[in-house]
């Protein structure tokens, strides 16, 4: 992925939130795990697997 380009991180959080498999809220996710994590990729993907895969899911 091409240098601060944040496009594809923010459509796949996006995408599933709108799934409902996420139980976080869209500050949550711009605060604890898009901001933090803008200049490294990887560790905002697995920041937000990790978040994902301790939330609790939605019925």
């Amino acid at each position: 992925y091409p240098d601060g380009d944040t496009k594809d991180v923010m459509t796949m959080i996006a995408e599933i939130g709108k799934k409902g498999e996420l139980c976080l809220t869209s500050a949550e996710l711009l605060n604890e795990i898009v901001i933090p994590n803008l200049n490294n990729r990887t560790g905002a993907i697995e920041t937000f697997n990790r978040r994902l895969l301790d939330s609790p899911q939605q019925p």
